[in-house]
Protein backbone atom coordinates (compact mmCIF):
# COMPACT_ATOMS: atom_id res chain seq x y z
CA UNK A 1 0.00 0.00 0.00
CA UNK A 2 1.37 3.40 -1.03
CA UNK A 3 0.79 6.18 1.52
CA UNK A 4 -0.87 9.31 0.28
CA UNK A 5 1.23 12.47 0.17
CA UNK A 6 0.32 15.33 2.50
CA UNK A 7 -2.27 17.70 1.11
CA UNK A 8 -2.59 21.44 1.25
CA UNK A 9 -5.65 23.58 0.73
CA UNK A 10 -5.61 26.13 -2.07
CA UNK A 11 -6.19 29.83 -1.36
CA UNK A 12 -9.94 29.45 -1.10
CA UNK A 13 -9.53 26.46 1.21
CA UNK A 14 -11.86 24.25 -0.79
CA UNK A 15 -9.57 22.19 -3.01
CA UNK A 16 -6.84 19.97 -1.62
CA UNK A 17 -3.71 19.45 -3.73
CA UNK A 18 -0.76 17.15 -3.04
CA UNK A 19 2.22 18.95 -1.49
CA UNK A 20 5.63 18.48 -3.05
CA UNK A 21 8.05 16.69 -0.79
CA UNK A 22 11.26 18.61 -0.07
CA UNK A 23 14.06 17.53 -2.35
CA UNK A 24 16.57 15.32 -0.58
CA UNK A 25 20.20 15.58 -1.53
CA UNK A 26 22.22 12.42 -1.62
CA UNK A 27 25.94 12.75 -1.04
CA UNK A 28 27.80 9.60 -1.97
CA UNK A 29 30.14 8.24 0.63
CA UNK A 30 33.79 8.54 -0.32
CA UNK A 31 34.11 4.75 -0.46
CA UNK A 32 31.24 4.68 -2.98
CA UNK A 33 33.09 7.02 -5.35
CA UNK A 34 35.37 5.57 -8.02
CA UNK A 35 38.89 5.54 -6.62
CA UNK A 36 40.21 7.87 -9.33
CA UNK A 37 37.67 10.53 -8.25
CA UNK A 38 38.52 10.50 -4.52
CA UNK A 39 40.54 13.53 -3.40
CA UNK A 40 43.36 11.62 -1.67
CA UNK A 41 43.91 9.32 -4.62
CA UNK A 42 43.78 12.24 -7.07
CA UNK A 43 46.33 14.12 -4.95
CA UNK A 44 48.64 11.13 -5.03
CA UNK A 45 48.30 10.51 -8.78
CA UNK A 46 47.92 14.05 -10.18
CA UNK A 47 49.31 16.41 -7.53
CA UNK A 48 47.70 19.25 -5.55
CA UNK A 49 47.21 21.51 -8.58
CA UNK A 50 44.64 19.04 -9.96
CA UNK A 51 42.39 19.44 -6.90
CA UNK A 52 39.90 22.17 -6.07
CA UNK A 53 40.06 24.08 -2.79
CA UNK A 54 37.11 22.00 -1.56
CA UNK A 55 38.95 18.76 -2.30
CA UNK A 56 42.13 19.95 -0.55
CA UNK A 57 40.08 21.04 2.46
CA UNK A 58 38.26 17.68 2.41
CA UNK A 59 41.61 15.90 2.72
CA UNK A 60 42.39 17.99 5.80
CA UNK A 61 39.00 17.35 7.38
CA UNK A 62 39.28 13.58 6.72
CA UNK A 63 35.64 12.66 7.41
CA UNK A 64 32.19 13.98 6.81
CA UNK A 65 29.13 13.05 8.80
CA UNK A 66 25.91 11.16 8.35
CA UNK A 67 24.16 12.76 5.40
CA UNK A 68 27.08 14.96 4.30
CA UNK A 69 30.30 13.55 2.90
CA UNK A 70 33.57 15.33 3.53
CA UNK A 71 33.69 17.01 0.08
CA UNK A 72 30.17 18.39 0.56
CA UNK A 73 31.15 19.65 4.04
CA UNK A 74 34.25 21.35 2.64
CA UNK A 75 32.25 22.89 -0.21
CA UNK A 76 29.64 24.19 2.23
CA UNK A 77 32.29 25.75 4.49
CA UNK A 78 34.04 27.46 1.57
CA UNK A 79 30.70 28.78 0.34
CA UNK A 80 29.60 29.98 3.79
CA UNK A 81 32.89 31.80 4.42
CA UNK A 82 33.15 32.98 0.79
CA UNK A 83 36.42 31.28 -0.06
CA UNK A 84 39.61 30.04 1.44
CA UNK A 85 40.93 33.49 2.41
CA UNK A 86 37.90 34.31 4.56
CA UNK A 87 37.89 30.77 5.94
CA UNK A 88 41.45 31.45 7.12
CA UNK A 89 40.20 34.47 9.06
CA UNK A 90 37.33 32.60 10.74
CA UNK A 91 37.54 32.22 14.49
CA UNK A 92 37.50 28.94 16.35
CA UNK A 93 34.01 29.72 17.65
CA UNK A 94 32.70 30.61 14.17
CA UNK A 95 33.94 27.32 12.77
CA UNK A 96 32.57 25.29 15.70
CA UNK A 97 29.18 26.95 15.19
CA UNK A 98 28.92 25.29 11.77
CA UNK A 99 26.98 22.06 11.49
CA UNK A 100 29.25 18.99 11.63
CA UNK A 101 32.32 21.04 12.61
CA UNK A 102 33.53 20.32 16.11
CA UNK A 103 36.65 21.44 17.95
CA UNK A 104 38.91 18.91 16.17
CA UNK A 105 37.87 19.94 12.64
CA UNK A 106 38.01 23.65 13.56
CA UNK A 107 41.53 23.17 14.92
CA UNK A 108 42.60 21.30 11.76
CA UNK A 109 41.32 24.09 9.52
CA UNK A 110 42.88 26.88 11.56
CA UNK A 111 46.23 25.09 11.89
CA UNK A 112 46.50 24.23 8.19
CA UNK A 113 45.60 27.71 6.99
CA UNK A 114 47.91 29.33 9.56
CA UNK A 115 50.77 27.19 8.24
CA UNK A 116 49.98 28.34 4.72
CA UNK A 117 50.00 31.96 5.84
CA UNK A 118 53.36 31.47 7.58
CA UNK A 119 54.85 29.91 4.46
CA UNK A 120 53.68 32.86 2.38
CA UNK A 121 55.00 35.43 4.84
CA UNK A 122 58.39 33.68 5.03
CA UNK A 123 58.96 34.08 1.30
CA UNK A 124 60.89 37.16 0.25
CA UNK A 125 58.87 39.98 -1.14
CA UNK A 126 58.99 40.25 -4.90
CA UNK A 127 60.35 43.56 -6.10
CA UNK A 128 58.37 45.47 -8.67
CA UNK A 129 60.19 46.41 -11.85
CA UNK A 130 58.83 49.45 -13.63
CA UNK A 131 61.90 51.09 -15.13
CA UNK A 132 65.47 50.38 -16.22
CA UNK A 133 66.64 51.90 -12.95
CA UNK A 134 64.63 49.26 -11.03
CA UNK A 135 66.38 46.53 -13.03
CA UNK A 136 69.77 48.05 -12.29
CA UNK A 137 68.90 48.30 -8.61
CA UNK A 138 68.07 44.59 -8.58
CA UNK A 139 70.84 43.08 -10.73
CA UNK A 140 73.24 45.87 -11.57
CA UNK A 141 74.91 45.89 -8.20
CA UNK A 142 75.43 42.11 -8.38
CA UNK A 143 77.05 42.17 -11.84
CA UNK A 144 79.49 44.98 -11.11
CA UNK A 145 80.17 48.01 -13.27
CA UNK A 146 79.46 47.43 -16.92
CA UNK A 147 82.40 47.81 -19.21
CA UNK A 148 81.17 49.36 -22.39
CA UNK A 149 84.38 51.05 -23.52
CA UNK A 150 84.13 52.08 -27.11
CA UNK A 151 86.76 54.02 -28.90
CA UNK A 152 85.81 56.97 -30.95
CA UNK A 153 87.30 55.55 -34.17
CA UNK A 154 85.11 52.46 -34.37
CA UNK A 155 88.05 50.14 -33.68
CA UNK A 156 86.87 47.57 -31.20
CA UNK A 157 90.29 46.01 -30.67
CA UNK A 158 91.05 48.40 -27.82
CA UNK A 159 94.41 49.47 -29.36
Amino acid sequence: MVPFPPFAADKAGSILTPMAAPALKYHALMREMPSDERPRERLRSRGPDALSNAELLAILLRTGSRGENVVALATRLLSKFEGVNALGRASFAELCAEKHVGPAKAAQIIAALALGQRIMSAQPERASVRSPEDIFALVGAESGPAEHAQSGDGDSSGK
